[in-house]
């Protein structure tokens, strides 16, 4: 009975943490549909200020958003050979945010 109740609680935690890391990717500009339909998610230029304001619109909700640590471990090299200003793939999608200084973006200048 208390490992059962233990596995209860344990699967409690773990929904709890999940929505709210989840829950946090959210659209904060009222006009993130339009922005979509100008392809600025997809714009690595935009992508930085898009990610902050429009994240569930572009689809950037469980793609390491609002993390700034690296989850490949050669982004240092990765920098050295410029790829941190190519397509966002390295910082967006595959994890080098923080070799990349994408985690260090101040937040007040990326609103529209």
């Amino acid at each position: 009975m208390l490992r059962r109740h233990a596995a209860v609680v344990v699967l409690i935690v773990v929904v709890a943490v999940v929505t709210t890391a989840f829950g946090q990717c959210r659209d904060t500009h009222p006009n993130c549909e339009f922005f979509k339909s100008l392809d600025l998610c997809a714009n690595a230029a935009q992508q930085p200020i898009m990610k902050y304001n429009c994240a569930a619109s572009c689809g950037f909700c469980g793609r390491f958003v609002g993390t700034c640590e690296d989850r490949l471990q050669d982004c240092a090299g990765y920098k050295r050979n410029g790829l941190c200003t190519a397509d966002d793939t390295l910082r967006v999608e595959y994890g080098c945010a923080k070799t990349c200084d994408e985690g260090s973006i101040d937040a007040e200048k990326l609103k529209i």
